[in-house]
């Protein structure tokens, strides 16, 4: 029984180790910088790995936060996306290291209370990263 339980020990010893080793996805290194007017703020926008990053800075009903989201994103797509941007009235300030966040905490995890699904699809569809529901 003993042995059993040393083996047992040891497995999830070694599963523990091997999942605690595992480490997140890089982030690029270089971010795009727009103003966000809308919501008094930035964003910052970057392209890796087939994916757009992005950084919401600004106010939300009143509340000063950041919000980070991620898409499916060619590298074509992403400079049409940068075009876009511009066009629905941001501007873009240049290209910094990271996202500057100090000042908004990280409300990511309440995505779902800021954006609904369909506004999200909206938003993806409007920046030509997804079709849009009306066509």
């Amino acid at each position: 029984m003993e042995k059993k339980l040393i083996h047992v020990s040891f497995l999830f010893l070694v599963m523990f180790f091997v999942f605690s080793c595992h480490r997140a996805e890089p982030l690029p290194e270089s971010w795009d910088k727009f103003t966000f007017p809308e919501y008094q703020g930035f964003v910052y926008s970057a392209q890796m790995n087939e994916k757009v990053y992005l950084v919401l800075c600004g106010n939300f009903a009143g509340i000063e936060a950041s919000l980070k989201i991620n898409h499916a994103c060619t590298a074509e797509q992403y400079e049409i996306f940068k075009e876009k941007v511009v066009e629905a009235g941001s501007e873009k300030i240049g290209q910094v290291p990271s996202p500057e966040t100090e000042g908004y905490p990280d409300l990511s995890v309440y995505i779902t209370f800021v954006f609904s699904s369909d506004e999200l699809h909206d938003l993806w569809a409007q920046f030509g990263l997804e079709e849009s529901l009306q066509d």
